[in-house]
């Protein structure tokens, strides 16, 4: 990949300035090599997939091959093994915060569809806090994989239309059909439970039970709705009293 030139990289930071009010903050700087990378996928219309055991803040000074071990499903299986990517979800929001920066100023995505997909992994982390490798697994799936998949299948996002047949922002300007394709793979519950809230759940009871009895509750009663708000919600009144 060629490194873009300065005046580019300039160019797309003025932009960038101009859109918000300023420069993202130093943690979410990108680099010239990390802009060139993602330039590259985006103008082969391929996913814009990074991966995030190398893609972070502070460009080259950090860069490093993070891998930790977690336990993952392998072929049904719960293994634990050396998995390569970030080990917590401060390390993982870092990595996309960079990423938010890049395909923005590429114009390959709008905030709000951005950050609808960050919302979707932090409420996953809240509601199975102790299985963050199962959940940086299926991240990584969805955005190496997932994202393209869901791309071939939009034939009518492809040829104008929405799935109501109304035009969409995505085909109006390419350079943001995958901004389109972002924010539908944040609202895709049926995935997201099959490859983290099962296996969470599963984990939890094959380690003695307490991480699915937190959270067995909500997972199993509203599958595959919006378990993340019903597991925060508050509890019930009780009513005590004869005949209460």
């Amino acid at each position: 990949v060629s490194v873009l030139p300065e005046n580019k990289v300039r160019d797309l930071f003025n932009a960038y300035s101009a859109a918000n009010g300023g420069e993202p903050t130093e943690s979410e700087h990108c680099t010239a090599e990390q802009l060139a990378a993602l330039h590259s996928r985006l103008a082969r219309d391929a996913a814009p997939y990074t991966g995030f055991a190398v893609w972070g803040p502070y460009g080259r000074r950090v860069q490093r091959a993070m891998r930790f071990r977690a336990q993952v499903f392998i072929n049904g299986e719960l293994t634990t093994k050396a998995v390569r990517g970030p080990d917590s979800w401060a390390q993982w929001r870092a990595g996309w915060r960079v990423f938010r920066t890049a395909i923005l100023m590429l114009r390959g995505a709008l905030p709000g569809q951005l950050d609808a997909y960050e919302e979707r992994i932090r409420g996953l982390h809240e509601t199975f806090p102790g299985e963050w490798g199962i959940l940086m697994s299926a991240d990584d799936l969805m955005r190496s994989e997932r994202w393209e998949e869901v791309r071939r299948r939009s034939d009518l996002a492809r040829a104008g239309y929405d799935h109501a047949g109304l035009p969409d922002a995505g085909a109006r300007d390419p350079s943001l059909r995958w901004g389109v394709v972002i924010k539908s793979s944040s609202e895709d519950k049926e995935w997201w439970y099959e490859h983290v809230n099962q296996p969470s759940l599963l984990a939890g009871r094959r380690a003695g039970g307490q991480a699915a009895g937190q959270a067995a509750g909500p997972s199993l009663m509203f599958p595959p709705g919006d378990w993340a708000a019903a597991a925060h919600a508050p509890p019930r009144p009780r009513h005590e009293g004869k005949g209460k």
